[in-house]
């Protein structure tokens, strides 16, 4: 006999018609136990009193394939409204969908703030994110993690990655670079940060505007004079900034900073002074 009284056996053509009555207990008890052993494996046991059958915590199993379902569990009944509420997840994007009764919906996130911990791990399918839905309005702390794959930067605006900064160069005002290497930023490492030298004319005592950052060179070999370099927002400048004299014949010169959009000048108190111009940037 098929049935043993252990529960382990399920013939549905036992017992036989012809089979002695005097059996027919075994065959309930058994019947009982391997209804019972099935039961357990995802549902809380059954006992007296009406009690057990409920699913146990994380029984049952969702669709999981790359094509909408069609069927019931069965594999043999179409799907109907009854089945409102089962789950399907698309192995070919990872997205999970709930069966509305008529026809799978993808679920989404509710409006809103999603809870602090509320996602460990979240993909989007590609070309779902735009800057309209997409909104970072504070900080991120990375956790000492990288941003990886992140293109080169190309306008204002942009992150760099380490292949961009790393024995290499960062453009600044368009044409000009610092080189930037592995050790850090030298002084000798800097390079064409300076313009081209103008050398006017520039005539003594006359106001002049920065149309960029720079520096103002002046010198003259006259004696007994002193010359003096002049910077503000002023036109003209009142503010000294730097100055230098001799009592004897010399070389006597000054160099001093301009801000851009704001006016310069030099003064020389005896003889023509030699002016120069460099800018910071083209």
């Amino acid at each position: 006999m098929a049935h043993d009284g252990t529960g382990a056996g399920w013939d549905i053509t036992d017992p036989a018609n012809d089979e002695a009555f005097s059996l027919g207990a075994k065959e309930i008890r058994d019947l009982r136990i391997g209804v019972g052993i099935r039961v357990d494996k995802e549902h809380v046991a059954l006992a007296t009193a009406s009690v057990g059958g409920e699913h146990k915590m994380g029984s049952a199993v969702i669709y999981r394939q790359s094509a909408d379902p069609t069927q019931k569990p069965d594999e043999a009944t179409a799907l109907d409204s009854d089945d409102e509420g089962r789950l399907f997840l698309d192995t070919d994007d990872g997205e999970l969908h709930i069966y509305t009764g008529s026809a799978w919906s993808t679920i989404q996130f509710p409006a809103g703030n999603l809870a602090s911990d509320a996602v460990e791990t979240l993909k989007i399918k590609d070309a779902n994110v735009t800057a309209a839905k997409l909104s970072i309005d504070a900080d991120v702390a990375w956790g000492s993690n990288k941003i990886t794959g992140l293109a080169d930067g190309t306008t204002s605006g942009d992150a760099l990655h380490y292949g961009q900064v790393d024995d290499t160069t960062i453009v600044m005002n368009g044409s000009n670079q610092i080189a930037v290497k592995d050790a850090g930023i030298g002084v000798t490492q800097v390079s064409g940060v300076l313009g081209t030298w103008d050398a006017g004319p520039f005539t003594n005592g006359s106001s002049y505007l920065a149309a960029t950052d720079g520096f103002v060179v002046a010198y003259s070999q006259t004696a007994v004079c002193t010359i003096t370099g002049y910077t503000d927002s002023a036109n003209p400048p009142t503010t000294t900034v730097i100055t230098n004299g001799a009592s004897t014949a010399a070389v006597v010169s000054i160099t001093f900073p301009v801000k851009k959009g704001d006016y310069w000048k030099v003064v020389l108190t005896v003889g023509v002074p030699t002016i120069k111009w460099i800018p910071i940037g083209s």
